[in-house]
Order: structure tokens, then sequence, then C-alpha cells
């Protein structure tokens, strides 16, 4: 696998849901913050596509408003 994975893509994606769940267990410990008025997401051309699937999985469920900037 070695041959195939120089960048040891593989090890980096299975330890994901170790990362995702130590960010959750920092973030417990910071101090709340104020309800914010609208959250924006920025991105240059691809990269704002996760900024689509967040606005499309919560934007109609959150209180505030949810937008996306797009930069050239």
């Amino acid at each position: 696998m070695k041959n195939f994975d120089e960048g040891r893509m593989l090890a980096r994606i299975l330890a994901f849901p170790g990362q995702i769940g130590e960010g959750l267990q920092r973030a417990e410990n910071l101090p709340k913050l104020a309800k914010p008025l609208k959250i924006w997401v920025a991105g240059m051309g691809g990269s704002a596509i996760a900024g689509d699937l967040a606005v499309d999985l919560w934007g109609a469920r959150l209180s505030s408003g949810f937008e996306v900037l797009r930069g050239t």
C-alpha cells in the first residue's frame, strides 16, 4: 500500500473521526459567545462547495443568516 499511498492519505482519513471527537471535547471548554447575527463561509472556486453543503444542511434550521461568499 505504501507504493500507492505515499502521502499516507488512508491513515489521515482513518484518523479523521478521532480528530472530530478531540475537537468537540476541546470546544466544550471554550467560553460561550453571543449568538451570531449572520454566519459567512468564504471560499474560492471549489473551496466554496463546503459552504454550499453547510447551507443546504443547516441553513434552514438556523435563526441567524448563513451565506457563502465567493472570491475570484
